[in-house]
Parts: structure tokens; C-alpha cells; sequence
């Protein structure tokens, strides 16, 4: 669905959450998603901070804000940060340790996202997903003959 017809429902469905509970940490970081998609940074921001409040925040809504607002906003140290914090409470979800090796990228660190993304083939050895992602960290940093065994498995 294009996004164009999808942030209006993601939007609407939101606000319906939080007539049902004004603290769903989940709906106000759906609606700064909504944000940073209709380029209001300000409001974006806002609505992140009050996702962030509520204690314990959810692992994904760490992962969100690290992802649709800090990478945006071009603060992958700080994004970093967020799918840390995320991952201490769902340390074996694949995706957002991908999306962590990916900001660690962005940041310049390119070995702590190899490190990053071999933990994760420790995990599932057959995730293509960080086959590909360590691959471009090796061509990065010039590392053909390395990144080619990898491509292939991948």
C-alpha cells in the first residue's frame, strides 16, 4: 500500500488507540511516524518524547524512534543508543539487531556492526539478511575477498 494511503489509517487507527488508553506508548510513536512522514519535525519529536515516557517503554517503540526519527534526523549514535535499550528486552529479535548494525554503520563503526551482525548469524546462521548487511560492511571498508564468500551465502 502506498504511503499516501496508509499514513491516513495508520493515523486513524492510532488516535482510536489512545481514546482507549492516552499513555499507549505504541500509538504516540505510530502517530511521530505519521509525523516524520508529513515532514513536521517539530510535532514528530513530540510525539516521540511521549511514547519514550511511559515506563517500561516497548522494545519496538525504542527500535521506531531509533529508526523513523534519529536515522532521519541524522543521529545514528543516538539511534544506536535506542536499539540498545530495545534489544535488552528483546535480545533475539533479528530485525532490530540488523537495524542496530545499520545505525553502527551510519555512525562509522564499521566493526562493531560486523560484530553486530555476526552475533546475529550465531543466532540464525541462515539470516540473509546479515549475510547481505556484512557484506556491504566489508566492500565499505574495502574488504572484497572477504565480502565475497559472503555474497555468496547470502
Amino acid at each position: 500500500m502506498p504511503a499516501h494511503h496508509a499514513m491516513p489509517l495508520v493515523r486513524a487507527g492510532a488516535r482510536k488507540a489512545l481514546e482507549i488508553d492516552p499513555l499507549l506508548s505504541d500509538a504516540h510513536a505510530m502517530l511521530g511516524i505519521v509525523g516524520v512522514y508529513d515532514y513536521d519535525w517539530k510535532e514528530a519529536e513530540r510525539l516521540f518524547r511521549l511514547a519514550m515516557a511511559r515506563d517500561p517503554v516497548p522494545p519496538q517503540v525504542h527500535a521506531w524512534y531509533g529508526w523513523f526519527f534519529l536515522m532521519v534526523m541524522s543521529r545514528p549514535e543516538a539511534a544506536v543508543e535506542e536499539f540498545e535499550r530495545g534489544l535488552q528486552e528483546d535480545p533475539l529479535h533479528l530485525l532490530f539487531r540488523v537495524l542496530l548494525a545499520f545505525c553502527m554503520e551510519a555512525a562509522a563503526r564499521y566493526e562493531d556492526a560486523s560484530t553486530e551482525l555476526r552475533r546475529i548469524l550465531e543466532l540464525d546462521e541462515n539470516y540473509w539478511v546479515a549475510y547481505t548487511m556484512l557484506v556491504w560492511n566489508h566492500a565499505l571498508r574495502g574488504m572484497f575477498p572477504e565480502a565475497l564468500p559472503l555474497a555468496a551465502r547470502a
